[in-house]
């Protein structure tokens, strides 16, 4: 029966629509988490099905991929749906509807395009002399390239890798945990073929015990791992020599107000001298303020360091703050750094300086901009900011005050890159600076919340992150959270965090070898194929030499 439904083209369709849509599903609510261990079940049925029926021509093979990509990557990326109509630009309702609109197709089109070739690799893989002889293969590789395709997100601007399948297990026990030591790339590996394997044992009846023992082992390492990261960082923790309370002030400043002439940035300045105050009472010796606090040039408008230098030293606190900081030279351009610096205690300004490694495109730069702007010009009224800024090239830790801390800026959070870094090079804590009330009060913002989450747990690191308009949080190394602001409100969230000596570092075994097994998963992709392009090639070699033999014979004859 099930093998009758799956040569019907629009059974398969339903099947990957529905599937697509539900592991998404467990990314924007990750309450549902647990179910990503099952809903790729009709996927991998799908897909293993037409993969060895040869009569399916590949060019649908790839449609049946991009159908089932499409329905993913729609409901991760839904929303940027919320940002219209985009009022912070000031452009017209028709062309934020369009832009908005466009974004959310284009991505998800785009991304679904590469994801979907995975579904045609395995079918060739499938089709060899390798995978037809070993049922596993196709499981395997379909999760190999799923790992392969997220990788590749993060190499270049154009990647943004948003929508990992692992982030739907943040609220899982122990499930997200692993990737402390082999980063979140295994968790995805194991989901993926875990339901592949499990939809290898429904459509075949033999090899199906050697299939259940390495679903089983798969799930059961991945559990374990958890486990024993949990234990290794607590571990870690409860060594700590030092604690110290950090506050994240969220002022929960609208875009619109952010961004206004007039006595704005006054008002702005005493919002946050309240926050720290009422802060600073509550026994804050940290203070972080969000992405861009004070939305201007520390170096064009001296009179605000000077504001925060005073409101620094005035409570005793450390104050750590995102803000713009440009370089000016005789002889080149000027160059604009999104930045986060901060005071000591003395109101004393710290000599390192962290520049945000991951830009918005379109937000912070248009890439290309002098051809996109001629093709799109558009664009040019949607920038904030009038011209580009400068990507940073590295994890600067901040010293101040006897303490190593380290700093993210927003984007920098859905890449691995920028923690890991900061954790290998010394950071005691994460300072993550943050503003996100472009998404108004969309799921956005908690998806961006779990990342941090996922990044604490790489990292083994507290991350304290201030939101400007939520989700304001602070996030234990377990990726845990330990206290958060509601969206769209005004507060202060304080929680003592228990720092790691510097000179006895602990740093997770992710931060150490980095992405090893996904660079193994590739090194056994390409094993894989150059093996069946081998296999194939010797098997047609020997189907022409016998043919012409064959035909040499009737010919003597």
């Amino acid at each position: 029966m099930l093998r009758k439904l799956l040569s019907k083209w629009y059974f398969c369709a339903v099947a990957l629509i529905i599937s697509g849509a539900v592991s998404a599903a467990a990314l924007v609510q990750t309450e549902l988490g647990v179910v990503q261990w099952i809903s790729l079940i009709p996927t991998g049925l799908v897909l293993l099905s037409i993969s060895a029926d040869r009569t399916v021509r590949l060019r649908r093979v790839y449609l049946f991929g991009w159908l089932f990509f499409a329905s993913y990557f729609l409901v991760i990326y839904s929303w940027i749906l919320s940002m219209y109509p985009l009022d912070f630009t000031g452009i017209s309702r028709p062309l934020a509807a369009t832009f908005v609109f466009g974004a959310w197709i284009g991505l998800s089109a785009f991304f679904s395009a590469l994801f979907a070739l995975a579904f045609v690799f395995v079918a060739m893989l499938s089709r060899a002399r390798l995978g037809s002889e070993h049922k596993l293969i196709a499981p395997l590789a379909f999760a190999l390239l799923w790992v392969a395709f997220e990788w590749g997100q993060t190499l270049h601007w154009s990647g943004v890798p948003w929508g990992r399948l692992c982030l739907g297990q943040v609220d899982v026990p122990y499930m997200l945990n692993g990737s402390a030591i082999l980063g979140s790339y295994f968790v995805t590996f194991s989901i993926v073929f875990v339901n592949a394997t499990v939809a290898q044992i429904i459509l075949r009846t033999d090899g199906r015990r050697l299939s259940a023992i390495t679903a089983a082992f798969v799930f059961t390492l991945n559990l374990t791992l958890g486990i024993i990261s949990c234990a290794l960082s607590d571990g870690a923790l409860d060594k700590a020599s030092q604690k110290i309370n950090v506050a994240v002030i969220q002022a929960n400043i609208s875009t619109v107000e952010k961004w206004a002439s007039g006595n704005e940035l006054t008002n702005t300045i005493e919002r946050y001298d309240r926050l720290t105050m009422e802060a600073a009472q509550k026994g804050a010796d940290i203070v972080i303020w969000s992405e861009t606090a004070l939305p201007v040039s520390l170096y064009d408008y001296p009179t605000v360091g000077f504001q925060m230098s005073r409101i620094a030293q005035k409570y005793g606190v450390t104050l750590v703050t995102g803000i713009f900081t440009d370089v000016y030279t005789e002889d080149a351009p000027p160059i604009y750094y999104n930045s986060v610096i901060a005071y000591d205690k003395n109101g004393a300004l710290c000599d390192q300086v962290y520049h945000k490694r991951h830009l918005v495109p379109f937000g912070e730069f248009i890439p290309y901009r002098d051809l996109m702007l001629k093709v799109f010009p558009f664009l040019g009224e949607i920038e904030m900011l009038g011209y580009d800024l400068t990507p940073g090239d590295s994890s600067t830790v901040l010293s101040v005050d006897g303490l190593n801390i380290g700093a993210i800026i927003c984007f920098d959070s859905i890449y691995e890159d920028a923690t890991l870094d900061a954790a290998t090079g010394g950071a005691q804590f994460i300072a993550m600076a943050t503003n996100e009330s472009w998404f108004d009060s969309s799921y956005a913002l908690k998806m961006l919340n779990d990342q941090a989450r996922l990044r604490a747990i790489e990292c083994g690191r507290y991350i304290a992150r201030s939101a400007n308009t939520g989700i304001s949080s602070i996030v234990s190394p377990n990726g845990e959270v330990v206290c958060e602001l509601e969206k769209l409100t005004e507060g202060d969230c304080i929680a003592e965090l228990s720092l790691i000596d510097p000179k006895d570092s602990y740093n997770t075994p992710y931060s150490l070898v980095g992405n090893l097994f996904v660079y193994l998963s590739l090194a056994v992709l390409v094993a894989l194929f150059l093996h069946g392009c081998l296999t194939e090639t010797t098997i047609f070699k020997r189907i022409s030499i016998k043919h012409e033999h064959n035909k040499k014979r009737n010919t003597d004859t």
